[in-house]
């Protein structure tokens, strides 16, 4: 049961509604629908409507590069390479950055 507020201020309980749509056991929100259903019916149109793309994997756009898409068509090794060094085929620096010594601590 469910408290519903009168305009005059009074109270009344009513039994809690299900969504309309088959096999779906929300509770109803507005006309009758649960609110995922309101939404696509405001979006769409209709309620048995679901858009959704297939996920299609795409490769690298590198030469040779088998992996998977990640971001700017790239794969993950090769957008951190452009991220790091700006370009595809440098490595960068490889291992730590020397350390600095002054000789007058030795």
């Amino acid at each position: 049961m469910q408290r519903v507020r009168r305009a005059n201020g009074t109270f009344d309980k009513q039994p809690i509604k299900e969504c309309s749509v088959d096999f779906c056991e929300k509770k109803s929100i507005v006309r009758g629908l649960c609110s995922m259903h309101d939404a696509r019916l405001r979006r769409h149109g209709a309620i048995d409507i679901v858009i959704r793309k297939p996920f299609v994997p795409t490769p690298c756009i590198e030469d040779r590069c088998d992996r998977n898409q990640y971001c700017k068509k790239l794969c993950a090794m090769h957008y951190a390479r452009v991220k790091r060094n700006g370009d595809t085929k440098k490595l960068g620096q490889q291992g730590r950055k020397p350390r600095l010594v002054s000789e007058d601590n030795e």
